[in-house]
C-alpha cells in the first residue's frame, strides 16, 4: 500500500511542477511531455502495487516482472525530474532583466530548482543502483526517503514562491497580471 501512496504523492507533486513548467515557459508541448512521463510513472506505480498484491511472499522484489517495473519507474522518475528542472531553469534564466537585485533573485530560484530537481533525481538513481546491485533491502530506505523528498520539494517551492516576492507574470494585453502558482 505504501507504494501506491508514494506513487500518488509523487504524481501530485510532479503534476504541480509540470503546471509550473507550463506557466513559466508557456510551452504546452514541453509541459505535456513532462506530464506524460509523470503519468507513466503513476501507471508503473500501480503495476508495481498489483505485482506486490499478487505475490504471496516478499521475494517478489527479486522477480523479473518487479525488476523491470522498478527500474523503468526510477529511470522515468529521474528523467522527468531533470526535464522539469532544466525547463524551469532555462525559462528563469531568460527572465533576467539586467538589474542586479532581480537577477540575484532569478539566480536563487535557479539554484533552488536545480537543487530540488537534482536531489530527487540523485536519490532515485541511488535507489536504482542499490536495488540492482545489492541482494538486500537497502533500496527500501531510499524508497521511503524519496517520497518525503518530493513532499518537501513541493512545500519548499510553495513557501519560496510566497516568501521571495518573485512576480510570476504573464502578459495579458498591455497589462501584466500576477500568476498564482499555488493553485
Amino acid at each position: 500500500m505504501a507504494t501506491l501512496l508514494v506513487g500518488t504523492n509523487v504524481f501530485l507533486v510532479q503534476t504541480f511542477f509540470c503546471l509550473r513548467v507550463y506557466r513559466i515557459t508557456r510551452s504546452r508541448v514541453l509541459a505535456l511531455f513532462a506530464f506524460t512521463l509523470v503519468l507513466t510513472r503513476l501507471i508503473i506505480h500501480v503495476c508495481i502495487m498489483v505485482t506486490i498484491i499478487k505475490a504471496t511472499t516478499f521475494s517478489v522484489v527479486r522477480s523479473s516482472a518487479f525488476k523491470w517495473q522498478a527500474t523503468s519507474l526510477l529511470i522515468i522518475g529521474a528523467t522527468s525530474d531533470v526535464i522539469i528542472a532544466l525547463s524551469i531553469c532555462f525559462a528563469l534564466t531568460r527572465m533576467r532583466s539586467g538589474f542586479t537585485a532581480s537577477d540575484r533573485l532569478v539566480d536563487k530560484l535557479v539554484a533552488f530548482t536545480i537543487g530540488s530537481g537534482l536531489l530527487t533525481s540523485v536519490v532515485a538513481v541511488v535507489e536504482m543502483i542499490t536495488y540492482l546491485t545489492m541482494q538486500n533491502l537497502v533500496f527500501l530506505g531510499f524508497f521511503s526517503v524519496l517520497g518525503k523528498l518530493y513532499s518537501n520539494s513541493l512545500l519548499t517551492a510553495c513557501s519560496q514562491s510566497i516568501s521571495s516576492g518573485f512576480p510570476w507574470h504573464k502578459k495579458h494585453g498591455e497589462t501584466w497580471e500576477n500568476i498564482d502558482l499555488s493553485n
